[in-house]
C-alpha cells in the first residue's frame, strides 16, 4: 500500500497537510495552517527533511 500527502483548506482559509498510511489512517499532519498551499507543501518538504534524521525523546 502507498502513502500519500492530502492539502486542503480549512474553514480559515488556511492550508494544511496530513500524511495518510496504505491502511488510510492519518499518520502525521501539519499541526498549523499557512497562508498559501505552497506554504503548506514547502512545510510538507521540510517534514520529508527532517523526519529521517528525528531522535527519539523520552520523559
Amino acid at each position: 500500500m502507498t502513502a500519500r500527502v492530502h492539502f486542503w483548506p480549512d474553514h480559515n482559509d488556511k492550508w494544511r497537510w496530513h500524511l495518510i498510511a496504505g491502511n488510510h489512517q492519518i499518520v502525521a499532519d501539519s499541526g498549523q495552517g499557512y497562508s498559501s498551499k505552497s506554504g503548506a507543501r514547502r512545510a510538507w518538504r521540510r517534514f520529508l527533511e527532517l523526519a529521517p534524521t528525528a531522535t527519539e525523546v523520552t520523559p
